[in-house]
């Protein structure tokens, strides 16, 4: 796919070299604009040519914009963009930028020699003119395919993480466990009574009271935990833990963070939790996701039904050490 592209050229060194790729590029086809610095033979800048406000105004910030800096210097890249940056219409971006050296030479960069023929120089411009399109088509499809496959894990309407992305982060997190020796932390909440509120003021306002909930929710938690609509008015959490006896006091900050009143609403929203704890000893697998989340549910029943405990730990079907027993 060929897209269409501006090219902006910053000429950087001896009044020589600048002179001749200033002639090379009047006699083809030139770049949307030409900055021209002129340095002396000690890197130091004797002259510059901005880019004039015509050739500001021509470039189109609807189309991809790619840098090719020309220099016959020794300056280090860092540098080069500096100069770029103080004198060019729009600062470089790495990735965006193809680098072309006049007889010095540094690793990784292309390099031509000062007699460089006109029509080889002409194929070198239009190979990295190429290049710098297919970096961009490359980078613009893995941003989309990343943002569909983030689309696909996320809860629309909270922004919590969905079941399918719960799954893809608990077989990280189980095998950072296991690497580590850490405990892992799985809790299930659940806000109490939630169907009067939708029976009472709608579904659009159980809708903004889910999303508010959740909102204080993730800011409870640190970097790291994952947290997700595990579905309704449910939210499942996984967390590492370096020692087990923290267990309780995380998942009641957690469910603390989830109580809240809501206008019109004369009655606040609380919540219950249950959780288990395991020490991961084997690799992962389905299996565990659903003992871990199953007897979670069960602590969580016991809590719902419970008039003074809204929070409850419960035990997996492991052996003794992946339930967390030291």
């Amino acid at each position: 796919m060929r897209i269409r592209s501006q090219i902006i050229a910053y000429l950087i060194g001896s009044p020589q070299m600048i002179k001749r790729f200033r002639t090379f590029f009047s006699l083809t086809s030139p770049p949307s604009c030409i900055v021209t610095i002129v340095l002396d033979s000690k890197n130091l800048q004797v002259g510059a040519v901005a880019s004039s406000p015509d050739q500001v105004a021509k470039l189109r910030p609807n189309i991809p914009c790619f840098t090719l800096i020309i220099t016959d210097t020794v300056l280090h890249k860092k540098e080069l963009w500096e100069l770029c940056r103080k004198f060019g219409p729009c600062p470089p971006k790495p990735q965006r930028t193809a680098m072309l050296r006049v007889v010095t030479k540094f690793p990784g960069e292309i390099s031509i020699s000062a007699n460089c023929p006109i029509d080889d120089f002409q194929t070198i411009i239009s190979l990295l003119r190429r290049n710098l399109e297919l970096t961009y088509l490359l980078l613009k499809e893995q941003s989309r395919v990343k943002s569909i496959s983030s689309m696909a894990n996320r809860d629309p309407l909270t922004g919590l993480a969905n079941r399918r992305g719960w799954k893809v982060a608990m077989k990280r997190l189980w095998r950072e466990a296991l690497e580590n020796s850490r405990f892992l932390l799985v809790a299930l909440f659940d806000l109490d009574g939630f169907k009067k509120v939708n029976d009472q003021f709608g579904h659009a306002f159980g809708d903004q009271v889910l999303k508010s909930v959740a909102k204080k929710a993730q800011e409870a938690c640190r970097e790291g935990d994952l947290l997700a609509r595990w579905g309704g008015d449910e939210m499942a959490l996984a967390v590492l833990l370096p020692d087990k006896s923290l267990a309780r006091q995380i998942v009641e900050r957690i469910r603390s963070s989830l109580q809240s009143v809501v206008p019109p609403m004369d009655v606040p929203v609380t919540a219950s939790a249950g959780y288990v704890v395991a020490l991961p000893k084997e690799s992962w697998n389905d299996r565990l996701d659903e003992q871990l989340l199953k007897s979670a549910d069960a602590a969580l029943a016991q809590a719902k039904t419970s008039q003074i405990q809204p929070v409850c730990e419960g035990t997996v079907g492991l052996s003794p050490e992946q339930e967390g027993t030291p």
